[in-house]
């Protein structure tokens, strides 16, 4: 396999997992993807002033930031009054957030530890007050972050300690996406004069991380999941569950998508909808063999089957029912990070 620039050029599915466990931990070394998330304002601005507004629940705590990255969240709960914060970095990028913590000061309030969270035990302390966390993937549960928050929970959360996030939901939507089908399936049908269709066929099975618009919303959202992380388990985490879509308006169906929101002590929620504002995150898309032409109040029956494939991808299933339609797809989505340290988000325009 041949490197270049220190990372793994070939990305096929059949070596996805090697390049990953060679490469993809330096990735979220990288400034770029940091600045990026930096930016995500709503994202950002969600934590920080959830955390601010609850100082009361933060003063004198002892918090445990998993995944903390560069620390952000670690000095919002510094800033809230936190007795001890430890950030918990499993990348080279815990170099820089302890630069950080030094530089402005915190460094008797914030340790930042470079591990797994399989692997340490926190110095002087049993368990903590609160766990906050930002592993949330693209479609909510892609990211083996997930597993590392119900981990930590287990070992370190004290008997009535508290959770940011405490829940998520994750919903699906039917969406007009007729531009996004276009460039992701059609784009191949001719490729300077040459037919590509091959590729198309292997792009339809592709789960697309996609910036979603309000207009392009067709249906009502329906619920697929709820997770509690309080109470879930590892084996809650994946699911195959039915659903219901009502149409709300005449209109074409390319896509269904899902995203997901984010709770917080039962009074702060941040969507990542499309009919939210825009974050990070976006959403996932996954098209269908053929439009569907809708009508207001109509109703599409559906499964939707969500397992692991490999250490960190998705394979999902996605079965539709709509008049004389019905089709079963299979779809794959690999992790949103490359090797190179890039998210890849698929636009629109």
């Amino acid at each position: 396999m041949v490197k270049e620039n220190g990372t793994n050029g070939d990305l096929t599915h059949g070596n996805h997992e090697e390049i990953f466990k060679g490469d993809g931990i330096s990735a979220y070394a990288r400034p770029d993807l940091h600045q990026g998330l930096l930016e995500d304002r709503v994202r950002t601005d969600f934590y920080k002033n959830t955390i601010l507004k609850n100082k009361d629940l933060f003063e004198g705590k002892v918090v445990l930031d998993i995944g903390c990255g560069l620390g952000m969240m670690s000095l919002f709960a510094a800033q809230a009054g936190a007795r001890k914060v430890i950030g918990l970095e499993e990348s080279a990028v815990a170099e820089q957030a302890m630069g950080i913590v030094k530089e402005n000061g915190l460094e008797d309030v914030i340790t930042i530890v470079n591990a797994k969270v399989q692997e340490i035990e926190l110095a002087g302390v049993e368990k903590v007050d609160i766990i906050i966390s930002e592993i949330m993937g693209v479609g909510l549960i892609h990211e083996v972050g997930i597993r590392s928050l119900i981990h930590a929970r287990n070992r370190f959360l004290k008997p009535g300690g508290m959770l940011l996030p405490d829940k998520n939901n994750l919903y699906i939507c039917g969406v007009e996406a007729a531009k996004l089908h276009d460039r992701h399936i059609g784009y191949w049908n001719d490729v300077y004069g040459f037919d590509f269709s091959e590729m198309g066929k292997h792009a339809k099975s592709y789960a697309w991380h996609v910036p979603l618009k309000e207009n392009q919303v067709v249906t009502e959202p329906a619920l697929l999941k709820e997770y509690d992380w309080s109470t879930c388990t590892e084996d809650d985490v994946y699911f195959s569950t039915p659903f219901t879509l009502k149409c709300k308006k005449n209109d074409k169906i390319h896509s269904l998508a899902i995203y997901f929101d984010i709770h917080f002590n039962n009074s702060d929620v941040l969507s990542t909808g499309p009919e939210a504002k825009s974050t990070h995150w976006g959403q996932l898309a996954f098209h269908l063999g053929e439009a569907l032409d809708v009508k207001e109040g109509d109703e599409i029956q559906g499964s939707l089957s969500v397992k692991p494939c490999g250490e960190r991808d998705l394979e999902f299933q996605l079965k539709i029912d709509y008049k004389e339609t019905s089709s079963t797809q299979t779809y794959y989505h690999y992790c949103p990070v490359s090797p190179n340290g890039s998210h890849i988000m698929y636009t629109t325009d």
